[in-house]
């Protein structure tokens, strides 16, 4: 991809890593901007007829993500001695010739604290 004159690659984060950035919207100069944040969850409209779009975003996911968040910074408070074991084991960069991507452990983490996180996390 080029961009202002330079090739830039669409990839801008690395899989095993949270996302910390996402492209924005085209400019008026058809330059496309990196955010430096997580992009929210959700789904864009487009009408071709009005040549509109629009965003959807999805509130209770990017709460969830937010909680579940929280909830890993703080030592997954609550988790049993199982679940525990078994995210040390899926974190750990020595078991796996590739680690798992964010989004794979993201998921088992999300339906862990759904499970055992403590109310005070959900």
């Amino acid at each position: 991809m080029t961009l202002a004159g330079k090739t830039r690659s669409l990839i801008i984060n690395t899989p095993y890593l949270r996302p910390e950035q996402h492209w924005g919207d085209t400019q008026s100069d058809g330059s496309l901007p990196i955010v430096s944040t997580r992009r929210s969850a959700g789904y864009e409209i487009f009408d071709t007829r009005n040549q509109t779009r629009r965003f959807i975003e999805l509130e209770q996911v990017n709460k969830i993500r937010k909680r579940v968040d929280d909830w890993r910074e703080a030592g997954y408070p609550g988790v049993t001695s199982v679940s525990r074991r078994l995210l040390d084991h899926w974190c750990d960069p020595d078991q796996r010739e590739l680690p798992f991507y964010f989004c794979q452990l993201e998921a088992i983490e999300t339906l862990i604290w759904w499970v055992e996180a403590q109310p005070s996390y959900k």
